[in-house]
């Protein structure tokens, strides 16, 4: 089901008391409680929502000072635990070089360590707001450029995109969506298509 079939059907199940946006920002809140209710201790399977992203080169900062580099994510991500939301980021033209994505206070701790001095396939990456900050790179292994693997938010679909509602969850999708814009609804107050007889 795309993203657009999705909407329309909590605005059908409504009738027509809510904007588009409004479902959309509704549906975007039970989107983010699913992921992180069905992946919150096995994180594994969540690669099935993942959107590459190709970063150019030109859109990575460096600070000279303090050999900080960044860039701003190209969309919103979900919320999930240990950084989950943020799946692989590497390099285009050498694979090997993972990023670790850790706390700010992980960086300072792990950028100490000797074991960084002679690994050169790691670097460290934190998220900080909307951006990815990394270090422990060299420059030539950033001129192609980066790929990143993100578990975006509901808000990051296109309306064409495949929306892969985990297994079991869609009635719970529909249902939270409603409650967040009606609280929990009556009967009366759903459009279920049905034609009562009298």
């Amino acid at each position: 089901m795309t993203k657009e079939e999705l909407v329309d059907l909590v605005k059908i199940r409504l009738g027509d008391k809510f904007q588009i946006a409004v479902i959309e920002k509704a549906l975007g809140r039970a989107w983010n409680q699913i992921l992180y209710n069905t992946f919150k201790n096995n994180p594994d399977d969540l690669d099935l929502y993942v959107k590459e992203y190709y970063i150019e080169a030109d859109s990575i900062t460096a600070d000279e000072n303090t050999g900080i580099y960044s860039f701003t994510l190209p969309s919103a991500i979900s919320q999930l635990p240990r950084f989950e939301q943020i799946r692989n980021i590497r390099p285009k033209e050498d694979v090997t070089n993972e990023f670790s994505i850790v706390s700010l206070s992980q960086r300072a701790t792990l950028s100490n360590l000797q074991v960084m001095d002679i690994s050169e396939h790691r670097t460290l990456a934190t998220i900080k707001g909307s951006k990815i900050e990394f270090t422990d790179i060299s420059t030539a292994n950033i001129t192609g450029g980066l790929i990143a693997d993100i578990v975006i938010s509901f808000d990051g679909y296109d309306d064409t995109d495949i929306i892969y509602v985990p297994s079991g969850q869609d009635s719970d999708l529909i249902r939270m969506t409603t409650e967040y814009l009606i609280g929990t609804p009556s009967e009366s107050q759903l459009d279920n298509n049905t034609n009562k007889q009298t």
